[in-house]
C-alpha cells in the first residue's frame, strides 16, 4: 500500500495519536514504522494482543510498563571486547531488568486471562543476580558507590581526609591575606583539579605559589600556595587511582552484562513490542475500539462504525454511526446524495477502518462487524489539479485512475470520490460507468461516490451493484449523515442553495434551464426519499410501541401468575385448616361414642351419634370436593406439562388428558390420576424438585403393624401398598404377628378388596409363618 493512500485516508494522524501513548523510544519507532499487514494470522494475533492489553487497562491492575530504557547502543558497545559501560548505562540496564521482571510476573499470574500476551512475555529473561550486582555498584544518581570495592572506599576516604586538610590550610592562608586586603573573596575555588585561593591581581607577587589562571574580568588570579602544592599533587594521584579503580569495577560489571547480551537483546525487543501494544491499546480505549472479524474473502460489514478522527474531535454522541455492507453478492457500492451529506466520510471511514484493522489497531464499531483483508488500497479523492505538471483537475483524476485500473486486482479496495465530475456530465457519466465495469471485471471491491445521474441509475438498474444514498431531512433541508441502501439519492442542489441563502428567483430560473426529464427524475428521487424516511420513522415508532406492549403483557402475565399462586395458596391453607377442624370434630365425636358405649347407653343413642357423625363427615366431603373442584378448574393441564401429586415431591410428565383423568409418567411408572389430585409444576421449578430422587431411592419391602389397632393398621398398609406400587415393587411383606389372629383376618379382608393386590398368602416357616402375609402386587 502506498504512503500517498495512507495519508489521504489519514492513517498518519492515527499513528500520531498512538505515538502520544508510547513510553519508550523503541515503542515510538515501532509505531512510526507501523504499516498495515496482509497476512491474516499476523493481523489476528496483533488484534488479539491489543484487545487483551485493552482489557488489562480497562479492568485489571495497572500494567507495569514504566521504566523501558533504550539500551540498544549500550549493548552494541558492550559487544566490543575490552570496552566498558558508563554508570548511566548500567542504570538503564537495571531499569530494563526490573521492568522485565515485573511484566513477566504480572502476566504469569494472568496467563489464562491473557494467553497471547503471556505467550509473548514468557520469553522475557529475568536475572535478579545481575540486577542486584548493578544495584550494589551504581547508586540512583549514576555514581559508583564507595563500597563497590574495599580499595575504592579506602582511596576515597584518603582523598577526603587530604582535601579536608588542604581546605583548612587554605582557609588559614586566605584569612591572613584577607587581613592585608589581598583578596576580595572568602571562597576556595578549584582550578585544573587543584584547590586554590583568589588573589587580587595587583597583589599576586605577595603570595608565593603557582598561578592557575585569572578570572573573566582579569581582576583576580587563582594561586595555589607553595606549601600545599605537594598536598594537591598527592590528592591528584589518589584521584587517578580512584579513576583506575572505578574503571576496573565498571569493566568487571560490564563483563557480567556481556555474559547476558543475547537475553538482554531479547528483552528489549519484547519490551518494545509490549510498549507498542500498550500504546495501541490506550488509543483503542480512547476510541472504544473493538476487533472485528477478519477474513480474506469478505464481506465488509460495518455495524455502528464511526470515523476515529471525527470521534476524537467531536465525541461519540455527535458522530452519526455508519451501517455499511459490501461483498455479499456485490463488490461495487455506488453512493449518491446531497453535497456535504457525508458521502466522502463513508468512503474514508471504510478505507481507514480497513487500514487500522490490518495494522492490528481495534476500530470504533460493534464487535459483530466484519472486515476484508486487502493487499492493495487505492483512493482517488479531492482536487488533484497540478499547476507544476500543467494538469487540470479532470486530467489529474484520469491519470490517477489509469494507474489504479492497471494495478487493481481481486485483492484490491478502490475508493473513488465524485466519479464522473470535472467534465461534461454525459461524457463523465459514460466514462465513470466504463471504469466501474472494468474494475468489476477485475474482481476489485469498489466504493464510489457520485452526483452523476447516469452513474446513479446505472447502479440502480444493475443487480450486481449495490446503491445507496445519504439521507436528507426534508423539513430542515439539511443532511442527516445516515446512509440508506437500495435506492439512489438526489443531490438536492436547489434545496441546499436555498437553505444557504441564494436568491429564490435564481433557483427557480435555474430549474427552467435544467432538462425537464432531469427535473422529473430529481423530483421523483426526492419524493421517494421523503416517503422512505417517513416509512422508516413509522416502522421505528411501531417497533417501540410493540416493545412497550410486549413488556406490558409480560408484566401483566407475571402479576397474574403471582396473584393466581397467592389465590391457590390461600385456598390450600383454608382447606387444610378446614380439614383440621373436621378431623378434630370427628375425633371428639368418636370420643363421645366411646364414652356412650362405656356408660352402656341405649342403642338408639349410639345410633343417633353415629348418624350425626356421618352427616358431619358427609358435609365435609361435599365442601372439600367443591373446594378441590374449584381449584382443579383453574388448572389447565396438557400433555408435556410437569405435575406432582398434592403434598408430594415426585414430579412426573403428563402423557395424556381425558377429561378429569390424567395419565402421568413418574419415571418408568405410569399412573391415572384425577385433576384434583395433582398440581402443575412450572418448567423453571422442575429442577428444584426431585424428579427421580423419591422414585428411585431405597424403599423397604416390609411393613410392621404389630401393636396397632385394626383401623390404624389398615390405613398404614393401604399407604404402603400405594407407595410400593408406585416404586414398581412386585412383592411385599406385612408383619402383623400371630396374637388372637383378629388383625391378620382384618388385613386379609382388606387385601381381597384392594385393586393393586394380585394375590396374597401367609408366609412359610422361614418367612415368618402365620405372623407374616406375603402380598404380590399388580405390577407389569
Amino acid at each position: 500500500m502506498k504512503t500517498e493512500t495512507l495519508n489521504k485516508l489519514e492513517f498518519d494522524k492515527i499513528k500520531q495519536h498512538i505515538l502520544s501513548f508510547a513510553t519508550s523510544q523503541i515503542g515510538i519507532e515501532l509505531i512510526e514504522n507501523l504499516f498495515p499487514y496482509t497476512n491474516p494470522k499476523i493481523i489476528e494475533r496483533e488484534l488479539k494482543l491489543t484487545i487483551e492489553m485493552k482489557d488489562i487497562l480497562a479492568y485489571d491492575d495497572p500494567f507495569p510498563i514504566d521504566g523501558i530504557k533504550d539500551i540498544r547502543i549500550a549493548l552494541r558497545r558492550c559487544e566490543i571486547e575490552g570496552s566498558f559501560l558508563m554508570p548511566s548505562d548500567f542504570l538503564d540496564i537495571k531499569s530494563v531488568l526490573a521492568v522485565s521482571r515485573l511484566i513477566r510476573e504480572y502476566l504469569s499470574k494472568r496467563e489464562d486471562k491473557y494467553p497471547n500476551l503471556w505467550d509473548l512475555a514468557k520469553n522475557i529473561f529475568v536475572n535478579r543476580v545481575l540486577e542486584y550486582n548493578i544495584d550494589e555498584v551504581i547508586d540512583e544518581s549514576g555514581n559508583v558507590k564507595d563500597n563497590a570495592s574495599p580499595e575504592l572506599r579506602q582511596i576515597r576516604e584518603e582523598i577526603l581526609k587530604k582535601q579536608d586538610y588542604v581546605r583548612k590550610r587554605l582557609y588559614s592562608i586566605l584569612k591572613q591575606i584577607s587581613e592585608k586586603d589581598y583578596t576580595q573573596d572568602d571562597i576556595i575555588p578549584q582550578r585544573d583539579g587543584r584547590l586554590v585561593i583568589p588573589v587580587k591581581v595587583e597583589h599576586k607577587k605577595h603570595v608565593a605559589g603557582v598561578v592557575h589562571g585569572t578570572s573573566s574580568t582579569g581582576l583576580t588570579v587563582f594561586i595555589e600556595p607553595a606549601e600545599i602544592v605537594e598536598l594537591n599533587n598527592e590528592i591528584l594521584q589518589l584521584q587517578f587511582q580512584e579513576q583506575k579503580e572505578v574503571e576496573r569495577i565498571l569493566r568487571e560489571l560490564t563483563d557480567k552484562v556481556r555474559e547476558n547480551l543475547k537475553y538482554l537483546h531479547v528483552n528489549i525487543n519484547i519490551l518494545g513490542k509490549l510498549d507498542f501494544i500498550y500504546a495501541k491499546a490506550k488509543f483503542a480505549l480512547q476510541i472504544d475500539g473493538y476487533a472485528p472479524e477478519i477474513s480474506e474473502e469478505g464481506p465488509i460489514v460495518l455495524n455502528s462504525a464511526r470515523h476515529p478522527i471525527l470521534l476524537l474531535r467531536h465525541g461519540k454522541n455527535k458522530v452519526v454511526p455508519l451501517d455499511f455492507k459490501l461483498g455479499d453478492g456485490s463488490s461495487i457500492f455506488v453512493i449518491s446524495g446531497p453535497n456535504s451529506g457525508g458521502k466522502t466520510v463513508v468512503l474514508k471511514t471504510v478505507g481507514l477502518l480497513t487500514l487500522m484493522a490490518q495494522a492490528g489497531i481495534p476500530v470504533p464499531l460493534k464487535e459483530s462487524s466484519k472486515l476484508k483483508i486487502f493487499k492493495k488500497i487505492f483512493i482517488d479523492i479531492g482536487d488533484e489539479q497540478s499547476v507544476e505538471k500543467d494538469l487540470s483537475s479532470f486530467g489529474s483524476h484520469i491519470k490517477n485512475l489509469k494507474r489504479i485500473i492497471s494495478e487493481a486486482d481481486d485483492k484490491t479496495l478502490v475508493l473513488l470520490d465524485e466519479l464522473g465530475s470535472g467534465t461534461d456530465p454525459a461524457e463523465g457519466g459514460a466514462l465513470g460507468i466504463a471504469i466501474i465495469e472494468k474494475l468489476k471485471s477485475k474482481g476489485s471491491s469498489v466504493i464510489v461516490t457520485t452526483h452523476n445521474s447516469a452513474i446513479k441509475f446505472y447502479a440502480y438498474n444493475n443487480p450486481q451493484i449495490e446503491c445507496g444514498a445519504m439521507e436528507f431531512d426534508h423539513q430542515t433541508l439539511a443532511p442527516t449523515y445516515r446512509l440508506r441502501t437500495g435506492v439512489p439519492g438526489s443531490s438536492y442542489a436547489f434545496e441546499i442553495a436555498k437553505r444557504l441563502g441564494l436568491d429564490e428567483e435564481i433557483v427557480n430560473n435555474a430549474k427552467e434551464y435544467l432538462d425537464k426529464a432531469q427535473v422529473k427524475v430529481e423530483e421523483i428521487l426526492s419524493r421517494l426519499e421523503a416517503l422512505e424516511v417517513e416509512y422508516r420513522k413509522l416502522v421505528n415508532e411501531a417497533k417501540e410501541k410493540d416493545e412497550k406492549l410486549n413488556k406490558m403483557i409480560l408484566e401483566y402475565k407475571q402479576k397474574l401468575a403471582e396473584i393466581e399462586r397467592e389465590r391457590k395458596k390461600v385456598k390450600r391453607e383454608a382447606l387444610n385448616e378446614f380439614r383440621a377442624i373436621v378431623e378434630n370434630a370427628r375425633a371428639r365425636i368418636e370420643e363421645a361414642i366411646r364414652k356412650i358405649k362405656e356408660t352402656e347407653a341405649s342403642k338408639e343413642s349410639v345410633k343417633e351419634a353415629h348418624k350425626v357423625a356421618e352427616q358431619i363427615e358427609k358435609q365435609f366431603d361435599q365442601i372439600s370436593k367443591q373446594l378441590e373442584e374449584q381449584e382443579s378448574q383453574t388448572i389447565e393441564i396438557k400433555p408435556g406439562d410437569f405435575v406432582k401429586m398434592k403434598d408430594g415431591t415426585q414430579v412426573g410428565e403428563v402423557l395424556q388428558v381425558d377429561g378429569s383423568n390424567v395419565v402421568v409418567a413418574f419415571g418408568a411408572v405410569k399412573m391415572v390420576l384425577k385433576t384434583n389430585e395433582i398440581e402443575k409444576v412450572e418448567q423453571k421449578e422442575v429442577k428444584k424438585l426431585s424428579l427421580a430422587t423419591d422414585l428411585f431411592a431405597q424403599v423397604s419391602t416390609k411393613i410392621d403393624v404389630r401393636g396397632m389397632r385394626a383401623d390404624e393398621a389398615i390405613s398404614a398398609v393401604d399407604k404402603f401398598i400405594d407407595t410400593s406400587f408406585l416404586y414398581g415393587l412386585k412383592k411385599i411383606e406385612i408383619i402383623h404377628g400371630k396374637g388372637t389372629g383378629k388383625l391378620k383376618q382384618e388385613i386379609a379382608e382388606f387385601l381381597k378388596r384392594h385393586p393393586n393386590v394380585k394375590s396374597f398368602r401367609l408366609g412359610s416357616w422361614e418367612e415368618g409363618g402365620d405372623g407374616v402375609t406375603i402380598v404380590e402386587l399388580n405390577v407389569d
